[in-house]
């Protein structure tokens, strides 16, 4: 449901704001708060109004004014984006900045979808160095890609340059580099689809660097036949 439809809904003057009941909805101290006329929240118990500190006895039964049913709607919809967040990355690992743009083009708020990365990534379950580590173990499963060709491929995914280049680096090493860019090479030449000049620009648009394109070509070329 969307957040602002939710809003809207529970804090229309037509609607019955009176308690129909309050219960604890699993782990995590997240309670469920369902009013007369149908509508629910999810709150934290940090995040409850007022009315539930008092010593006016149960709240079952009483009306909720219209400055206590605002911080529950946005508790709700707070909590809401979070389990959008939990049932994406059943899906596949995200990176917070992939996770926060899925989260608004859902319909939640800038606020809701910060807030709901902050605390599944205090949970652990969210991570960019995780998920980088995750993304290019898989890239590099598929493709041989030059290391500034993964970077790039994580900057763009949302992950930040340092720590793009810090995972990078500790996973494709200069051998590594060199073994990916040789099997791109021997690739081509069993294909015999491009020659020598044009793969070698491909290679260096691919992030490799020139230099060492240069150096293991000749190497390849010195071992044709006369």
């Amino acid at each position: 449901m969307d957040s602002g439809e939710h809003e809207e809904s529970s804090s229309s003057p037509n609607a019955d704001r009176i308690i129909s009941s309050v219960k604890l909805q699993g782990p995590g101290g997240v309670m469920k708060l369902t009013l007369r006329d149908g509508p629910s929240f999810f709150f934290r118990d940090e995040e409850a109004p007022d009315i539930f500190s008092s010593e006016d006895g149960p709240v079952e039964g009483r009306r909720l004014s219209d400055e206590e049913l605002k911080p529950l709607s946005r508790a709700d919809t707070r909590i809401r984006a979070e389990k959008t967040a939990y049932d994406l990355l059943a899906r596949r690992d995200h990176s917070r900045r992939q996770m926060e743009m899925k989260l608004l083009s859902r319909g939640f708020s800038k606020d809701a979808a910060s807030a709901a990365c902050d605390r599944i990534e205090r949970a652990g379950y969210l991570s960019d160095r995780l998920f980088a580590e995750q993304w290019v173990e898989s890239r590099l499963r598929k493709r041989s890609d030059s290391r500034l060709a993964l970077i790039a491929g994580l900057e763009k995914r949302g992950v930040a340059r340092s720590l793009a280049e810090s995972v990078v680096f500790a996973k494709v090493d200069q051998t590594r580099e060199e073994e990916n860019l040789r099997g791109e090479i021997e690739k081509n030449l069993r294909r015999k689809a491009e020659n020598y000049f044009k793969l070698s620009n491909r290679l260096v648009a691919r992030g490799y660097p020139r230099p060492l394109v240069v150096r293991i070509l000749k190497e390849y070329r010195q071992d044709e036949p006369e």
